[in-house]
């Protein structure tokens, strides 16, 4: 009994169909393209005021000939399956909470789809954020390592630092963009005692950090940091730099707790 085989006698021509859906996903796109491996397109649910990126979830350039694209974003419509806005004008009027839709269209009709389900539409709110705290990879979260029996309470933040603190100079609080670096408390499991890194440049979105690292001894690379909007759950998993033959790597699980 094989509902895709034709010989049998259950056989269902859309058992591999489904229904037009108009979800679609909503990214911070950089100025620049991001070094491989790291996606370009990283769906969120919040994103700075600048430029952001449009596409259907799941989205296949090879499935757009039979189907019809329609945006709504304010006034305008757009009729491209994939596309990208800046919002750096909102800096000056504080609009959040952007209305946007898409109606998406089967152009041929099918038994399968029926006539409810060859049309979908779609509408979220574009949430913006003025500063990195804001963002969910911003603040502490309690968390379990692998091999390790109990939790412990990790930190990320955004501080802007003009020199090593331990020669006096002074760590900035500041939640601008791009007057701060990423710091990570914590998160070298090998040392006896909480440690910070004043220096880590990486690529920071609302709900995912690309931990690259920058060559200095004892900070995180070659990992991720991500947080599910949703759930308010952690993993994270990356190595640190070390004069050992062997890299020390770490990955733990948890929670956002503030």
């Amino acid at each position: 009994m094989d509902a895709s085989n034709p010989a049998c006698e259950n056989y269902n021509p859309c058992w591999d169909k489904v229904a037009v859906s108009a979800d679609f996903e909503m990214s911070e796109i950089y100025n620049f393209v991001l070094p491989e491996p790291l996606e370009q397109f990283n769906p969120d649910v919040a994103f700075r005021r600048s430029k952001i990126g449009f596409r259907p979830t799941n989205f296949v350039w090879a499935d757009t000939s039979n189907y019809t694209f329609t945006w709504h974003l304010g006034r305008e419509i757009i009729n491209e399956p994939i596309f990208t806005r800046d919002f750096s004008d909102t800096k000056l009027t504080s609009e959040n909470n952007i209305l946007i839709s898409l109606v998406v269209q089967k152009k041929s009709y099918s038994n399968c789809y029926g006539p409810g389900n060859s049309r979908d539409s779609t509408s979220k709110f574009i949430k913006l954020v003025d500063g990195p705290c804001q963002y969910l990879t911003h603040g502490d979260f309690k968390v379990l390592f692998d091999g390790e029996k109990d939790s412990v309470i990790i930190g990320v933040r955004n501080w802007k630092i003009i020199g090593p603190p331990s020669q006096g100079f002074p760590i900035i609080d500041t939640c601008v963009f791009g007057e701060s670096d990423i710091q990570y408390i914590g998160f070298d499991r090998t040392k006896s005692k909480i440690d910070t890194f004043f220096y880590a440049n990486d690529i920071q979105f609302n709900s995912k950090i690309y931990i690259q690292g920058g060559g200095y001894s004892g900070e995180p690379y070659s990992g991720i940091f991500e947080v599910n909007p949703i759930q308010m759950t952690v993993k994270g998993t990356y190595s640190i730099n070390s004069s050992l033959t062997n890299q020390p790597s770490f990955r733990f699980n948890g929670r956002k707790i503030n």
